[in-house]
Parts: structure tokens; C-alpha cells; sequence
């Protein structure tokens, strides 16, 4: 990946010369030149992905017509953080923290694929759900928590390295898209699992417009059916 970002790692650095040719100022160590991120508990290496990841989602947003710079807080945690219940997470965010916090987890092989070649799509999987809370509060309107998760599935594919995603997707060609995005709703959000969702999703952004589906679900051109109209209850 092109190092597009700034990031410093000692006590004071001046303007730096970037791959793309550019220059940024330099900034405090684990701050990120795009937004108002700090990343904390990290090392260099952690710092350098969460930084490009931002950038990455960042950039995405901005293909679409959204401009926003995030304002989160990225830490890096253990294996295992019990005590909130994240066991099986391999992220989570706060929104009324805004805070993502990213679990060390080596052993995991989302897909079935090595946690080192995944852990950076994961990363971009977290500031997605910041950058979307983001925009929608500025829109005032927000989304169901399955529509939250389809539009961070869907950008982490898409931010994959080809090589990778199209691995993943052939080891899960069995997995339909949508046939109509009704499909996707609280039941096969819930029920299905997390790696079969995930693939679900992209190739069901694929099929029903990608990134101007994004955008269309983000300014509210498109309004997911309410799940009391796809399955009407009786009156009480």
C-alpha cells in the first residue's frame, strides 16, 4: 500500500516527505494527519496501520461526496477482553465515546485466512462505523444496526487488497448475493455467521450499486424497508 499518511513516532519532527510527493507537518506521536484521531496503547507498526486505514476511509467517503474529517480514538487491546464482553470481537466502537478499540486477535482466522493478513481490513471495518455515525448525525438521521454493519462490511471488501478479497471470495462462492435488499434485516444479520455475512454484504453491494448505494443509504435516497413491513405483526 502507498504510504499516504503522516504520522510521527518521535518527540518532534518537522514536514516529511510522503510517497505521493506531498508534505505534512509534523504532528504528535500517535496522531494521525487526517481527522482528529489519536491512536493509543500502540506500537509504531500499530500506529502506521491505524493511520492508513483512517486515510483509506477517509478517502473512500470523499469519492462519495461526504468531507469529514473523524474525530475518534483508536486503542490497541489483548487477545481477550472479557470483562466487556468482546471474546469473539475483533473490534468494537463507542459511539458515545468515540472510541474504537482493537483486539490482538493471532490466533483468528476470519475467512480462513492468517489474522496478520486481516487485521489491517478490520481496522478499516471500526473507522467506517465512526465516519458513518459521523455523517449521519450531520444528516440528522441514522440507520438500523444491520444497515451500520452492511455499510462497514461493504467498505472493508472494497479497501481489501484484490488479491485478498478475490481469495475470500472464491472460498465462499457458494454464498449468494441478495436477491433483494430486504435480505438484509435484523434475521440474517443476527442468525447468519459473522464471515458468511460479510461476504453476503459485498456481494450484495456489488449487484445493487456500491458506492453510489453507500452514498444513496447515507443521504436517505434510500430508506431500508422497517422490519415491521417485511413481516407485519398482528395488533395487540
Amino acid at each position: 500500500m502507498i504510504l499516504t499518511l503522516l504520522w510521527t513516532l518521535g518527540t518532534t519532527v518537522g514536514a516529511a516527505a510522503l510517497d505521493n510527493g506531498t508534505a505534512a507537518q509534523g504532528r504528535a506521536p500517535g496522531i494521525c494527519s487526517r481527522g482528529d484521531v489519536v491512536v493509543q496503547s500502540a506500537n509504531p507498526q500499530q500506529i502506521r496501520e491505524a493511520c492508513e486505514a483512517v486515510y483509506d476511509v477517509v478517502t473512500y467517503f470523499d469519492g462519495i461526496g461526504f468531507k469529514i474529517d473523524p474525530h475518534v480514538s483508536i486503542a490497541f487491546r489483548g487477545d481477550v477482553d472479557a470483562k466487556e464482553g468482546h471474546k469473539h470481537a475483533h473490534g468494537s466502537y463507542d459511539p458515545a465515546g468515540r472510541a474504537i478499540k482493537l483486539y490482538a486477535r493471532e490466533r483468528a482466522r476470519p475467512w480462513g485466512e492468517p489474522w496478520q493478513d486481516v487485521r489491517g481490513s478490520f481496522i478499516r471495518h471500526e473507522v467506517t462505523h465512526a465516519v458513518v455515525v459521523q455523517i449521519l448525525a450531520m444528516h440528522g438521521s441514522d440507520l438500523p444496526r444491520e444497515w451500520h454493519e452492511f455499510i462497514a462490511y461493504a467498505v472493508q471488501f472494497e479497501l481489501m487488497e484484490p488479491s485478498l478479497r478475490d481469495r475470500i471470495l472464491e472460498r465462499y462462492s457458494n454464498v449468494a448475493p441478495a436477491r433483494a435488499l430486504t435480505q438484509i434485516n435484523p434475521f440474517t444479520h443476527g442468525l447468519a455467521d459473522p464471515d458468511t455475512f460479510a461476504v453476503l454484504v459485498f456481494k450484495s453491494y456489488r449487484v445493487f450499486g456500491g458506492r453510489d448505494l453507500v452514498r444513496r443509504l447515507l443521504t436517505a435516497e434510500f430508506v431500508p424497508t422497517p422490519l415491521d413491513r417485511m413481516m407485519p405483526f398482528p395488533p395487540n
